[in-house]
């Protein structure tokens, strides 16, 4: 998955939107979502098996 700043993320069309969040990312396997508020970037990656999403634990 690339790495990009928050603003480049910020910048970027939303491609759908969840309460709270905007989808800034996705490949199919990897999927960033950023808070529409205050509150943490969300990751989260697709189970290649099961083809479930998983949220990464926060950072830091």
């Amino acid at each position: 998955m690339p790495r990009w700043s928050i603003t480049h993320l910020e910048d970027a069309p939303t491609l759908a939107h969840r309460p709270g969040l905007e989808l800034k990312y996705d490949d199919g396997r990897n999927r960033v979502w950023l808070p529409t508020g205050d509150g943490a970037v969300l990751v989260e990656r697709r189970d290649p098996v099961t083809g479930v999403w998983h949220a990464d634990p926060p950072r830091g």
